[in-house]
């Protein structure tokens, strides 16, 4: 497989919750990170202040934007 397929560590992102088996199965892989809306909201929190959710409208018109 070629070096550019390879990662150090894979994300699996849902806006909603991981059941227990998917926690359970991702426990066992050190290289897989689950992201739940709980910690996805954190996380945007962290990166972009607590208003991120006002700058929704804007990034989405970026590529139209003159």
């Amino acid at each position: 497989m070629p070096a550019y397929w390879e990662s150090q560590s894979d994300v699996l992102l849902t806006t909603g919750y991981f059941s227990k088996t998917t926690q359970k199965e991702a426990s066992g892989n050190n290289k897989l990170d689950l992201v739940d809306g709980v910690r996805l909201i954190e996380m945007l929190d962290e990166d972009f202040g607590h208003d991120w959710p006002q700058l929704i409208d804007y990034w989405f018109q970026w590529p139209t934007r003159g």
